[in-house]
C-alpha cells in the first residue's frame, strides 16, 4: 500500500510541476515600408523580401497558431476603403482571415491613419512535413495606396 501511495503522489507531483512550452515553428520579421495599390498583393515576410516561407510539422493534424502583425495604413479618398490580409497555408486561406477583416481603413481624407494590428489564426495542418505560408493584402473597397511595414510573423504549436 505504501508503494502505490508513493507512486500516486510522485505521479501527481510530476504532473503538477511539469511545464508546457510552445514550440516555435517560424519567426520572421520584415522591417521597412512596403506599398501596394493592387488587390491580392503578396506581402514581404522577412528581411530578404520573400513572400512565402516554410515551416515543418512532425505529425498529421498538427494544430498551429499563427500571428501576423504589421504597421498598416490605407491612403484613399474612399471613406469606406480598407485593407485586410489573408493568411495562406499550403494554398488554403485560413479562417477567419478569409473574410472582410479590416486590418486598417481609410477616413476618406487621402492621408495615412497608421495602426499596428495583429491577425491571429489557428489552423490544423492536415499532413506532417514542410509547409508554405504566405500573407496577401486585400483592398476591401475603393482605390488607393496600402502600406504595410515593420511586420512580423510567428508560427508555433
Amino acid at each position: 500500500m505504501k508503494t502505490s501511495t508513493q507512486l500516486i503522489l510522485a505521479s501527481l507531483l510530476a504532473f503538477t510541476t511539469s511545464q508546457a512550452f510552445a514550440v516555435i515553428k517560424l519567426a520572421a520579421t520584415s522591417p521597412g515600408n512596403f506599398t501596394f495599390s493592387v488587390d491580392n498583393t503578396a506581402l514581404p515576410l522577412d528581411t530578404t523580401g520573400a513572400t512565402s516561407l516554410t515551416f515543418k510539422t512532425g505529425k498529421a493534424n498538427q494544430r498551429v497558431a499563427i500571428a501576423y502583425n504589421a504597421e498598416c495604413s490605407f491612403e484613399s479618398k474612399d471613406v469606406q476603403g480598407w485593407i485586410g490580409v489573408d493568411v495562406i497555408v499550403d494554398g488554403t486561406i485560413v479562417a477567419p482571415s478569409n473574410s472582410d477583416d479590416a486590418m486598417c481603413s481609410s477616413d476618406g481624407g487621402n492621408v495615412h491613419n497608421w495602426t499596428r494590428p495583429v491577425m491571429n489564426v489557428f489552423y490544423v495542418v492536415p499532413a506532417a512535413g514542410t509547409h508554405t505560408i504566405e500573407v496577401k493584402a486585400r483592398i476591401g473597397f475603393g482605390t488607393g495606396t496600402g502600406w504595410m511595414s515593420d511586420s512580423s510573423l510567428l508560427i508555433w504549436q
